[in-house]
Parts: C-alpha cells; sequence; structure tokens
C-alpha cells in the first residue's frame, strides 16, 4: 500500500468536486493530502450535471476552466406541466458538463497542485483519527488530524443521513443523442418537464449529446416497473419530451440510478457528543433538490470553505453551524418548491403564477443561489 500506510495532514474521503476542492485547496495551503477515491477513474454519476455561475467560478479558482472543456452554455430555463409551458431567461450564464470530463479534470488539477490521489482505495472505518482503507484485498490504517467526507450520495459507514424532505426519492440519469432537429431546438435552456410524483430535466452538455435525469417517488416507479415506463410517463406528460424523446438514442445500455436520495438533508452536529476531526461537505453537508441545478456549486464551495477551515484551525462543529447558515435560504426556497410541485394543486401554484409573469422563475433562480461569502 505504500502511501498509504502512515500519517497525513488531511485525508479526503471521495474524489468528486467535494471532496477535490477541499484538497486542492488543503495542498495550496502546504498541507499533505491523501484523497481517497474508490473508483479507479473518473466516470458517469447520478446527477444533473449543470453548472451555476458560482460553480463555474469555483471551478476556474481550481484550475479547471468548463469552458475549455466543451461545456454547453445554459442561459435559459423551460418548465412544462400539462402542457402548459413557462419559458425563462436565467439570471446568470450557467453551464453545462458531463461528470466524467469534470470530475476528470478535477482529480488531475488535484494530482498537480500536490495532492497523493489513491483510486480504487476504500474508506471502510473511521475511529477518531485513523481511517481503514480498502484497496484490492488489503485493508490498512492511515492517521490524520482532519478528514473530509466527501463521499455525495452514498451513505459512510455508521454516518447515515436523516432528516430528509423527499426521502423516497429515486434518482435516473441518461445521456441521450436527440435527433439534430431536436437538439437544435432544446438550445441553450434546461428543460424541466413536472409530471405525478416526480420531475425529468434534459440539457445539452457536450460533444453533441444530452444529459437526462430524472427524480421519481418510489412508489410511483414501483407502479411504473421499470425504466423504459417511467421514459413513457414522461412523454404521457409532455408533448415536447415526448417530440424530444422520439428517436433519441440511449448512450449507455442501462440508466446510473440512486435510491433514498436525502433532498432536504442539512447536517447538524449532536451537540453531546464529543467533538471529532470529520469536516462534511458537499451532499455529505447539504442535499438541495436537483432541480435548482446547485449541487455542485454547494460541493465546490463546501469543499473550499472547508479547506480554509482546517488551514485556520476551525473546529468542524464551527465550520458546520457556518455553511448551514450560509446555505439556509437556498435549502429553504428548493425545499419549499420541492414540497409544492409534489402535488397537482402545487404545481398548479407554481406553473400559473409563472406563466403570467415568467420573471418569477428567474426570481425563484436568484433566490436559490448560494450566497457570496463576507470579506
Amino acid at each position: 500500500m505504500g502511501a498509504l500506510t502512515g500519517n497525513a495532514d488531511a485525508i479526503v474521503i471521495g474524489g468528486g468536486p467535494a471532496g477535490c476542492a477541499a484538497a486542492i485547496g488543503l495542498a495550496r495551503d502546504g498541507a499533505s493530502v491523501v484523497l481517497l477515491e474508490r473508483g479507479r477513474g473518473s466516470g458517469a454519476k447520478v446527477c444533473g450535471e449543470f453548472l451555476s455561475v458560482e460553480a463555474c467560478e469555483e471551478a476556474r479558482m481550481l484550475g479547471v476552466d468548463p469552458s475549455a472543456l466543451g461545456a454547453a452554455p445554459i442561459d435559459r430555463v423551460r418548465v412544462t406541466w400539462r402542457g402548459v409551458t413557462v419559458e425563462s431567461a436565467l439570471p446568470f450564464r450557467a453551464a453545462s458538463l458531463s461528470r466524467a470530463a469534470f470530475d476528470g479534470a478535477l482529480l488531475d488539477a488535484a494530482r498537480s497542485g500536490g495532492v497523493h490521489v489513491e483510486p480504487g482505495a476504500r474508506a471502510v472505518a473511521l475511529d477518531g483519527q485513523r481511517v481503514s482503507v480498502r484497496r484490492d484485498e488489503a485493508v490498512t490504517e492511515l492517521a490524520a488530524p482532519a478528514i473530509v467526507l466527501a463521499t455525495g450520495k452514498a451513505e459512510f459507514a455508521g454516518r447515515r443521513r436523516t432528516g430528509a424532505h423527499f426521502p423516497d426519492a429515486l434518482g435516473f440519469k441518461m445521456h441521450l443523442a436527440l435527433d439534430e432537429r431536436e437538439h437544435d431546438a432544446l438550445g441553450s435552456a434546461v428543460e424541466l418537464t413536472l409530471f405525478a410524483g416526480g420531475y425529468a430535466g434534459m440539457q445539452r452538455i457536450e460533444n453533441g449529446l444530452v444529459a437526462f435525469a430524472l427524480v421519481v417517488r418510489r412508489d410511483v416507479y414501483a407502479r411504473l416497473g421499470s425504466w423504459r415506463e417511467l421514459v413513457w410517463a414522461i412523454a404521457r406528460a409532455s408533448a415536447r419530451a415526448a417530440r424530444r424523446l422520439e428517436g433519441a438514442r440511449e448512450i449507455w445500455a442501462k440508466p446510473l440510478a440512486v435510491s433514498g436520495v436525502p433532498y432536504g438533508f442539512t447536517y447538524r452536529d449532536d451537540e453531546r457528543a464529543p467533538q471529532d476531526v470529520l469536516y462534511r461537505v458537499g451532499d455529505q453537508l447539504a442535499v438541495i433538490p436537483s432541480f435548482v441545478g446547485d449541487g455542485i456549486a454547494i460541493a465546490l464551495v463546501t469543499g473550499s470553505c472547508a479547506a480554509r477551515a482546517i488551514a485556520r484551525h476551525e473546529s468542524p462543529r464551527a465550520f458546520h453551524a457556518a455553511m448551514r447558515a450560509r446555505l439556509a435560504t437556498p435549502m429553504r426556497v428548493a425545499g419549499a418548491l420541492s414540497r409544492a410541485i409534489g402535488s397537482p394543486l402545487g404545481r398548479a401554484a407554481v406553473i400559473w403564477p409563472a406563466r403570467a409573469v415568467p420573471a418569477l422563475f428567474t426570481i425563484v433562480a436568484a433566490r436559490t443561489r448560494i450566497p457570496r461569502a463576507r470579506q
């Protein structure tokens, strides 16, 4: 195991955007950092692949330029329910890029910045400052005074998240090659289709492909019975979605899927428990409903802020409290919208006012952005 035996200044568990942001920030401060990534290379994730203006800015500060990687520009949102479509400009220019390309670039930036990246290394247990790591058939220990938990939507042993607003959600993801005319018609917009029990989003990414991401209640999916039936349900919910999907070619043999997505979760420390050395970032700290498109921004911001907190010797508890306060408004607004679109009456309460005043979506998009840090 070589470098995985011994000590480091910091251990980062997870090589996605949050983990890479934390690792790069720590290394820039002169820390010795080991990043444990259970995969052996960057790959697709169940994620909408939307990069808000904040996400793009954070990525560039980390040495990754989404535009240089071929990210598609995004500047509009279209929302459809029961044949009614509302379209509005976003209050910022965003981008869309596959997680495989984005995560791979971030991992490369981490390596270039002096981070010791260990692919194929899975953290299996945590005891104080010691992390047990499995790689192939061997298990070894690594210790550090600061540990960053950045495992995304995946639960870490003994540290399950609770308190979600939508605990029975299933997430699906597929890359599509659309008919050329439909690809052009999609343009620079994110298209959201609301349907009974969930919502679907579609947007361009690099290389002429389209990201197709869905969230559906578990009971609705059980009733439909298959991915194919779920796609047809979305086509029935929107003539526009039906046109996009007709003739579309699925790039993967089957969709990516994740269960029990804890939307609405925000981590709170148990004040009765002793202080530990674990800094939660990304989805381990807060899981915002995916339709607002701020998940990657939250990952990057919380990762970078964790690195600064560790450099300042700020406790994990203080860091979590500061991040919770900073994310309070976006989480509250996104949570209210998520609950609203979960019922027919709520969907009507969202769509009909926005149909009369499309700028309402622009206002909502602005309210779900991460506030700038105070200087």
